[in-house]
Order: C-alpha cells, then sequence, then structure tokens
C-alpha cells in the first residue's frame, strides 16, 4: 500500500516542520503554514521527493 499525502491542520509547533521517516519509509512530515513560519511543502510527483519551503528559500529537501 503507497499512502497518499494526507493534509491536517492546526499546529503548534516551534519550528516551522518535523520530519520523521518511520523504518518501513513511510515519510511524516508536519509543516506549519500559518503566518509565524509561512511554511509549505511541495511533492514533486516525478521522483517522489518532497521539499520544504519558506516564503521564497527551500528548507529541506527529503530523497526517499
Amino acid at each position: 500500500m503507497r499512502p497518499k499525502p494526507t493534509p491536517c491542520r492546526h499546529l503548534h509547533v516551534e519550528k516551522p516542520y518535523t520530519i520523521y521517516k518511520y523504518e518501513y519509509g513511510t515519510l511524516y512530515a508536519r509543516i506549519d503554514g500559518s503566518q509565524k513560519h509561512r511554511a509549505y511543502a511541495i511533492l514533486r510527483v516525478s521522483d517522489e521527493r518532497p521539499e520544504i519551503w519558506r516564503d521564497q528559500e527551500i528548507l529541506e529537501k527529503q530523497g526517499l
């Protein structure tokens, strides 16, 4: 089974994002898109590599 991205809302985090990769390969990312952190994710379907951005600056690029 290949899980799809699932958005959820209302986070209270100190960092703009946290990422955890499970041992079986699933990537869990929490991203705070509030005005405080202004973070967002881009998932490039062609290579399935998520990127975490804030404003127009890349913060992290994950390789799966």
